[in-house]
């Protein structure tokens, strides 16, 4: 039924679960199982109104912004690649730049199932969990982080 398995990792301290999580259950289900990070710059260093003479400032906070976000997703996808290979299945790990939702909406369409990673209390996963889910076509597990 299941074939494969798209989880969306967040660079995350907690993030070990989902993707272990994920891992299992494909190997339950012999599914293939695709891990995909999605480095959203506009999230991660909104566009804002700076003084004069910061423009400087905030461009190279910006770039060391994106390159840490990179680095921490390098990362979640390594440690997905040696949870698949810890249960025995190859898992395909990949980084995205773009727009969260609908980076996740389109990948979803060549997927049977989305896996996500949420933490309650955070109002703005929550508003962001709710538009993945709206945007993914196909059926979605939500895991606590």
């Amino acid at each position: 039924m299941f074939r494969s398995l798209l989880v969306a990792v967040k660079p995350s301290p907690t993030h070990t679960y989902v993707i272990e999580h994920s891992a299992a259950l494909a190997r339950n289900l012999r599914a293939e199982l695709h891990a995909c990070v999605v480095v959203d710059v506009q999230r991660i260093a909104p566009r804002e109104v700076v003084p004069p003479g910061a423009g400087a400032y905030k461009h190279a906070r910006d770039t060391e912004m994106a390159s840490a976000a990179r680095s921490a997703s390098e990362a979640a996808l390594e440690s997905s690649i040696a949870a698949g290979m810890a249960v025995g299945i190859a898992c395909e790990a990949e980084i995205i730049e773009g727009d969260v939702v609908h980076v996740l909406g389109r990948r979803s369409q060549e997927h049977d199932m989305v896996i996500v990673g949420h933490q309650p209390g955070d109002r703005g996963d929550e508003t962001l969990l709710q538009h993945v889910l709206k945007a993914s076509t196909r059926p979605a597990l939500v895991l606590p982080d």
